[in-house]
This record gives C-alpha cells, sequence and structure tokens, in this order.
C-alpha cells in the first residue's frame, strides 16, 4: 500500500511547492519530471515483430515494489520483473536520493538491471531526496509530463505521462498511486485521469489505484480494464478478510485488444505483479474510440496465468 512517511513541515513543503509545481491548473497541476531525477534512453529498443495483419504483442506489467524493501532487494524486484519479459512496467512506490534507502535511486539501478529505459516521477520531497512512481520502457521515452493530485492534506500523488512509439504508433504511457484515505478523493482523481487518457488516442494506464470495489474504475472512459470482475487477480495480498485485494490494474484504450492476462506472484514485495499481453493495431488501422468501458472478462476470457508465450485468448473487436 504505502511505506511510511515524514510529512513535510510547513517551511519544506513551501519549498517543495514552489520548487516544483506549475500552478496552471488548481486541481491537476503540472510537475517537470527531472525536478529530481532524470529520464533515460540508455538501450537499444526492440526490433518490432509484427503478426500477420501488420498488428504487433506487447507485454505490460505493473507493479507496487514496496519500495523495494527500502533498497534491499533490488536484485530480487528486479529479478521477478525479468521473469515476466514485460516491455513496459508500471512501478510505484520508489525510493531516489532518500536516506532510509541509503540515497540510492532505485528506478535507475533496476533500470540498470533489467537493461530497459526509464523515467522518474517525484510525487514528493522525503529526507534529502523523493519518493514517487516510475516506468521501464524497452521502447525509447519520447516526452514525459508529471500531473499533481488533488490530495488535500494527504500524501502527495502524482500522475505520471511518458511517450513510446509502438510498432508506428504513437502510445501515451500513465502511471500513478492513488489516495489510500478516501474514495472522494481517489474518484476525484480519477476522473481527472479520465480527463488526460481522453485525450489520448491509444493509451495504457497503469498503477496501483488503492481501490475499494470495481466500480471505482469505470470512471476511466473508454477502456478495457485486465483486473475486473470476470478476471480478479487480488494484487495486494496483505488485504484482510472481505478486504477489496485488486488493487492494481491495467487500463487500455478500446482500440487495444487484450490477448492475455495473469498474476504473477512476488516473494519481494506485498503486492503481485500484473501483466498483460496485448495487440497493438496496426499502423493506418482504424483506431476511433468508443464510448464504453470493458473488462476483459466482457470481451474474452483469460486464463489468469502465463502459458509460455502462448496467446490463449481473444477479445472481441473494437
Amino acid at each position: 500500500m504505502n511505506p511510511p512517511f515524514k510529512r513535510l513541515n510547513g517551511a519544506a513543503a513551501l519549498i517543495f511547492m514552489i520548487t516544483t509545481l506549475s500552478f496552471a491548473c488548481p486541481a491537476c497541476k503540472t510537475l517537470p519530471v527531472n525536478s529530481f531525477a532524470a529520464n533515460e534512453n540508455l538501450y537499444a529498443e526492440p526490433t518490432t515483430v509484427r503478426n500477420p495483419d501488420g498488428s504487433s504483442t506487447v507485454r505490460v506489467a505493473t507493479f507496487n515494489t514496496k519500495n523495494c524493501d527500502n533498497g534491499r532487494n533490488i536484485v530480487e524486484i528486479a529479478a521477478e520483473i525479468k521473469k515476466q519479459n514485460a516491455q513496459i512496467v508500471f512501478l510505484q512506490e520508489l525510493d531516489s536520493g532518500v536516506k532510509r534507502s541509503g540515497k540510492q535511486n532505485l528506478l535507475k539501478q533496476l533500470s540498470e538491471l533489467l537493461e530497459m529505459n526509464y523515467a522518474f516521477f517525484p510525487a514528493m520531497a522525503l529526507e534529502g531526496g523523493s519518493y514517487g512512481v516510475g516506468i521501464l520502457s524497452r521502447f525509447y521515452i519520447q516526452s514525459t509530463e508529471s500531473f499533481l493530485l488533488d490530495t488535500k492534506q494527504e500524501e502527495p500523488r502524482v500522475l505520471a505521462k511518458a511517450e513510446v512509439s509502438i510498432n508506428g504508433r504513437n502510445v501515451d504511457l500513465y502511471n500513478t498511486h492513488l489516495s489510500f484515505e478516501s474514495e472522494t478523493l481517489r474518484i476525484a482523481q480519477l476522473k481527472l485521469i479520465n480527463e488526460k487518457t481522453t485525450v489520448s488516442t491509444l493509451f495504457i494506464l497503469g498503477g496501483d489505484f488503492n481501490a475499494k470495489n470495481f466500480e471505482e474504475y469505470s470512471v476511466i472512459q473508454n477502456s478495457v480494464t485486465v483486473n475486473s470482475p470476470k478476471n480478479q487477480f487480488i494484487t495486494y495480498r496483505d488485504a484482510g478478510e472481505g478486504s477489496f485485494g485488486c488493487i492494481d490494474n491495467l487500463l487500455l484504450a478500446n482500440a487495444f485488444v487484450v490477448l492475455n492476462a495473469w498474476m504473477a506472484e512476488s516473494a519481494a514485495s506485498d503486492h503481485n505483479l500484473l501483466v498483460a499481453e496485448i495487440r497493438v493495431p496496426a499502423p493506418g488501422e482504424d483506431v476511433s474510440r468508443e464510448t464504453s468501458t470493458n473488462s476483459v472478462g466482457e470481451a474474452g476470457e483469460t486464463t489468469g496465468e502465463e502459458t509460455s508465450g502462448q496467446n490463449t485468448t481473444q477479445q472481441k473487436g473494437v
């Protein structure tokens, strides 16, 4: 869910806000992504392998790392990610230069171990460094942007955005970690996220949504929801009896087809990985958006586990 964090005192909070925020939008403020850490393209893009119809297949994952146990199990977290062979990974709970994790840049170290390009998005200043979310990508990260979500007086939260090109298609990647304190806060945050994804022709949204029910995900319109009532993945293992554990999710623009989805258990975090294999439309293929929100179960069944690379499910055409 959320590791302990130190609330900023008034002076520190003021310095952080002045340093990192643009006040163009009172509800969803833009943060410069490089306030505390850089994004880097250090590794070559994979060769695009096209299917007979010109489309391509990409594997994506979302994973709350539990801050890599304050930097003590970076290697273990990297190994669990590597086993899934995902080309895009959304990560939550990451320190960069924070005292509690030995001043390490956790995301950069993961990127080096996995040989993936990365972008870090700070949500808050903490112990001389910053704490936030990150994106790992085998594709070049062409641009980045970050938006501060409204949390009232609770822990700061951001919506991260990175643009990549897959099979000749521009795809917007969004990553977030929403407030656990209040459903009212989360719904407001989801509405702002929906405003951003609505203007993206092709988007993939991953994150720890701290949801209390599946209905919260329906705020994101024109999307396919991987973790859904018909395909439930209890990704947060420490959810108490009767509590909602399907809090990590992947939501995709309707133009994508979910071919397969599964959960991979983690021994290094209190969250499991959620993984999906998706079809990326061919260049020139119609990707007009439908005004609906679907779950994978409504569009096609998934096995709930990896099948050695075999695509065992098909979603209805959109």
